[in-house]
C-alpha cells in the first residue's frame, strides 16, 4: 500500500444530487484516493482547520451565508472521516474565505464587502468591519506571523486594510490601508513578517509591499502566457524551499518565483496545468501541489519540478473552488 502523506479536503459549488465536499488522501507517489463525499448543497466555496481535529467549511449562500463545523477522525481502517457537529448561519453573502486564528474564525463576505470574526466556541459574531468604499468586495484575511497584524484585502475598494491584534481579536478599525492602483482588485495577501506579497486579480499582477512603510516595492506580471482573453491571478504560497508559486486563471498556469534576500521576487518559470480555471492551489509534502480547477470539474495533483511540473492524480469534483489538508498519521495541522 502506498505511504499516504496528507488527508486533504476540497470542496465545489453545489450541482445536486453530486457530491461537494470531499476527504482523499495524498500518497507519496502523488496519486490521489478518494476516503469520502458528501453533498452540502449550499455552494461551498471556501474551508480551513483549527490545527486540533476541526475543519470549518464555508457557504457563499447570496441571501446568508453558512459555516459548518466538523470532526475530523484519523480512521486508518477506511471508515467516515468526517462527523457533523454545527451548522451557523450568518447575515452575510457570498462568504469566500475562512481562516482560523487563536479561537476565532475569520471571515470575508464578497457580496456584503463584510469582514467578520466568529467566536468558535460560541458561533457569536465578535467583531465586523465593512469599509466605506462605494462597492467593497470582501475577499481575504491573513495574520502577520508575529499575531501582531491582520490583513484584510478590499478587491472592490482596491485597498488592504492593516488592523492591530489586540488580546480578543482585531481593532474595531484599521490603522492604516494600503492603497494600490485602481482596478487592481486585491485578491489575497501573504505576509511573511517585514513583506506583503499581494494578488492583483483585476489588473494581472503580483505586488510586493514594505509593511513598515506602506511603500509598494515591486509589481510583476502574473503571467507571462500570451493570451487572446484576460488573466486573474487566483493564489499565492510558499513551498516549503521558499519559492512563491501563483496559480493563474485564464493562462491556467503556475508562475513560480524566487525571493530576493531583500524581499522582492525574480520569475523562474511558468508551466501549463492539465486543467482550466485554477481557484485555489496548495502544497501538500514533498514537492506535490493540489489544485482545484473550477472549470475542469476537478481537483488535480502535480509534482513540481526545477524544469516543470508533472500530472500525478486526479478528482471529479464540479465546479472545485477550495481545499485544505492535515499531515496523515500525525496530530492534525492545517495550511
Amino acid at each position: 500500500m502506498a505511504q499516504a502523506l496528507a488527508l486533504c479536503f476540497a470542496v465545489g459549488y453545489s450541482h445536486p444530487p453530486a457530491a461537494d465536499l470531499l476527504a482523499f488522501t495524498v500518497e507519496a507517489g502523488g496519486s490521489m484516493t478518494l476516503r469520502q463525499a458528501i453533498a452540502i448543497g449550499e455552494n461551498p466555496s471556501t474551508l480551513c482547520g483549527d490545527g486540533g481535529g476541526r475543519l470549518y467549511l464555508g457557504c457563499e449562500n447570496p441571501g446568508q451565508a453558512a459555516i459548518y463545523r466538523w470532526q475530523v477522525r484519523q480512521d486508518a481502517a477506511g471508515g467516515p472521516l468526517l462527523a457533523p457537529e454545527k451548522r451557523w448561519g450568518l447575515p452575510h453573502g457570498g462568504l469566500c474565505h475562512l481562516v482560523y486564528h487563536k479561537e476565532l474564525l475569520l471571515g470575508s463576505c464578497y457580496l456584503d464587502g463584510v469582514f467578520f470574526a466568529l467566536d468558535t466556541a460560541t458561533g457569536k459574531e465578535v467583531w465586523r468591519y465593512r469599509s466605506t468604499a462605494a462597492a467593497p468586495r470582501a475577499h481575504w484575511m491573513t495574520v502577520s506571523p508575529d499575531g501582531r497584524w491582520l490583513f484584510a484585502c478590499d478587491l472592490g475598494a482596491d485597498r488592504i486594510f492593516q488592523f492591530p491584534w489586540r488580546s480578543g481579536g482585531p481593532a474595531p478599525g484599521p490603522d492604516r490601508a494600503f492603497a494600490l492602483r485602481p482596478g487592481a482588485g486585491p485578491r489575497q495577501a501573504l505576509c511573511t513578517g517585514r513583506h506583503l506579497y499581494v494578488v492583483g486579480q483585476d489588473d494581472s499582477t503580483l505586488l510586493v509591499y514594505d509593511t513598515e512603510s506602506g511603500r509598494c516595492l515591486q509589481r510583476l506580471p502574473a503571467t507571462r502566457e500570451k493570451l487572446s482573453g484576460r488573466n486573474y491571478p487566483s493564489v499565492a504560497f510558499f513551498t516549503p524551499q521558499g519559492e512563491l508559486v501563483l496559480a493563474n486563471r485564464g493562462a491556467d498556469t503556475l508562475a513560480r518565483f524566487t525571493v530576493n534576500r531583500n524581499g522582492t521576487l525574480c520569475f523562474t518559470r511558468e508551466d501549463k496545468l492539465a486543467g482550466r480555471w485554477p481557484r485555489l492551489a496548495c502544497p501538500v509534502e514533498k514537492g506535490l501541489v493540489v489544485t482545484a480547477l473550477r472549470h475542469s470539474g476537478a481537483v488535480h495533483c502535480y509534482r513540481l519540478y526545477s524544469d516543470g511540473l508533472t500530472l500525478c492524480g486526479t478528482l471529479s469534483l464540479p465546479e472545485a473552488s477550495g481545499l485544505c489538508w492535515i499531515m496523515e498519521n500525525k496530530a492534525p495541522q492545517f495550511r
